[in-house]
């Protein structure tokens, strides 16, 4: 049996309005995806559907902007945009999903992983509250 590609190392499919044909994954799948994963994402159901979600105190508000725009170089990069938040002026939020189906399809975890990969600087303090925090370390 050939082994499994990391996530990290696949590329997204073109979503619907680009000609792709994306698929939904179903909950065993993305149970199995996530656990490739940062601990830190979520899968949660809201009233938009299904999602991936990180939530993470950055440094300061530069920390916070700088891991943005480099989101969205990766994001532009693999045609699959998240949605993405600063509150409190440094509390990043990230959130995924494949819009056109309204749930999560394998890019959605191909995306997350990536982003797993760019640098955070974090606050110190939250990284003391948050141990198992893997992401851009």
């Amino acid at each position: 049996m050939a082994e499994e590609i990391p996530l990290c190392e696949r590329v997204c499919e073109a979503c619907t309005s680009k000609g792709g044909t994306p698929a939904v994954l179903s909950p065993e799948e993305c149970q199995q995806y996530k656990a490739q994963l940062c601990p830190s994402w979520e899968h949660m159901n809201t009233d938009k559907g299904d999602v991936l979600s990180r939530q993470f105190i950055a440094k300061n508000f530069q920390s916070a902007i700088d891991f943005l725009v480099e989101v969205g170089k990766l994001a532009e990069n693999e045609g699959h945009h998240p949605d993405l938040h600063i509150v409190d002026y440094r509390t990043v939020i990230i959130t995924i999903q494949t819009h056109s189906l309204k749930t999560l399809s394998l890019n959605d975890f191909i995306l997350a992983s990536k982003t797993d990969q760019i640098k955070v600087v974090y606050s110190p303090k939250f990284l003391e509250g948050s141990p198992g925090i893997l992401a851009g370390r």
